[in-house]
Order: C-alpha cells, then sequence, then structure tokens
C-alpha cells in the first residue's frame, strides 16, 4: 500500500553503498514482504483504500483523512480550527483549498509539485518493482532504532529513486527514505518510520507514520481506520470550476 503522500502534507539522501554480497538476496527479501503483505494475488485487485485519523504536528492534532483510487488520484483533507484544507490530484493536475489563507477559491498547485503526486499509486515501489522499470539491491544490514534490519535501494535507469528498510523477522518495511524531489523542502532527506501494523481485510498495513526531515521531526499520522475497495466518487479529485453543474 502506498503510504507516501505527497510531501506538501508529509513532509528520504544517504551516500550510495557497494552491493551487498551474500546468500540472500533483495528479490528473496522482497518476495517475503509480498507473501507477509497481503500477497500479490490480493494486491493485483486493489482498487481502492481510505484512511481516517489524525495527525500531530507540534502540539496541534488534527483530523485527517484520505482518499486513493487506482491508479493514482488521490484526495488528502485536514480540518484545523473548523475549516477543511483540500488538496487532490486527478491524474493529471494537483489542486489545493486553503480557507485558512483567506481564499476559499480552489487553485492548482505549481508544475514542479507534480512531482510528488505523479508516483502516489495504491502500492509501494517494493511491489512488482520490475513492471515500474526499478532495480532492488540489497545493500546489506544496518541498524535502526536498536535492530538490524535489511536496507535495499531501489533504482531505475536514471538514478537513485528511495531506500526501504525492512526488518528481517516480518519482513515489513520500518523506514523509507528518499530525497524529497520538489517544493520548499527540494534536496532534503524525508525518512517515513512504519510502525504499528495490522490486519487489514487481507492486507498488513502499518496503522502509525512518523515523518522527519533532515532528522527533524515533523509529524506523526496515526490512522483510526483503514478500508479497500470502497466505491469512490471520482468527481472528489477534479478541480472543482470544472466539475459540470
Amino acid at each position: 500500500m502506498s503510504m507516501r503522500l505527497p510531501i506538501t502534507f508529509f513532509l528520504s539522501v544517504t551516500l550510495l553503498f557497494p552491493a551487498y554480497s551474500q546468500d540472500t538476496t533483495a528479490q528473496q527479501i522482497l518476495d517475503k514482504y509480498m507473501v507477509n503483505s497481503g500477497g500479490l494475488a490480493l494486491w493485483s485487485k486493489l482498487e481502492s483504500i481510505q484512511f481516517t485519523g489524525t495527525v500531530s504536528m507540534g502540539e496541534e492534532t488534527y483530523p485527517l483523512s484520505v482518499i486513493q483510487v487506482k491508479p493514482n488520484l488521490q484526495r488528502v483533507e485536514m480540518d484545523i480550527r473548523g475549516k477543511t484544507v483540500v488538496q487532490a490530484f486527478d491524474g493529471q493536475r494537483a489542486w489545493m483549498l486553503n480557507p485558512l489563507q483567506g481564499n476559499a477559491t480552489p487553485t492548482f498547485l505549481p508544475e514542479d509539485q507534480l512531482l510528488e503526486w505523479q508516483p502516489n499509486s495504491l502500492e509501494n515501489n517494493l511491489i512488482t518493482p520490475e513492471k515500474k522499470g526499478i532495480s532492488p539491491n540489497l545493500i546489506g544490514k544496518v541498524n535502526i532504532e536498536d535492530n538490524e534490519v535489511y536496507m535495499i535501494s531501489l533504482t531505475n535507469e536514471k538514478n537513485l529513486i528511495e531506500f526501504y528498510f525492512i526488518d528481517p523477522v516480518f519482513y515489513r518495511p520500518i523506514l523509507n527514505r528518499k530525497i524529497i524531489p520538489a517544493g520548499p523542502a527540494k534536496g532534503q532527506k524525508l525518512e517515513t518510520y512504519l510502525r504499528d501494523y495490522k490486519e487489514t481485510e487481507g492486507y498488513m498495513l502499518p496503522y502509525s507514520l512518523e515523518t522527519r526531515i533532515n532528522g527533524q521531526l515533523i509529524q506523526r499520522i496515526n490512522w483510526e481506520s483503514i478500508s479497500v475497495q470502497q466505491e469512490v466518487d471520482t468527481k472528489l479529485f477534479i478541480f472543482p470550476p470544472l466539475l459540470p453543474e
């Protein structure tokens, strides 16, 4: 399940390492992850997912909801002091409605911020990476929060995409690390810690996420409920002025 929500709301660079040579391979690790996360057959059927919970930033906590629909439609809502901030992606364009700025009119987000939205499919890059032109490489074992875990890099023909850190017992990602590709924080290290995994209609999903930029805590997300395969009105993703009367 893709938990990599747009950096505008959810605000990972490390050195490139030589390949890690041992009996275990990156593909074997990903195969075990696939089985333990629900299985390829189940993932291939996934059409939609909805998250409801809270996001904490500093001392403030706000209600949060996210809807994702295949292939990459997405809508994020956060209620702040009685006002609802919305960001959405219709598959080509991203837009925002932010009444906190004193403007009740939705606006398109800048073109460079599309890089934050376009990769946000329902599945993360650990699932069938070869179909996306991505190559996994096992770097080795590293220590994350006093636990020895596998470190895997994902690259395409052009460059490094991201790192995943996967525990060697349950084969679940506990950390995703990458470089922010666009926006005000472009070039900074983004880390998302994935915790509190629960079985959800066959899928094993993290219910708690912690986001850090260059080591500084930015936010914590706690999902109260996650539902899959719900019918979703696709009008939710369309830029409001373009909706038919």
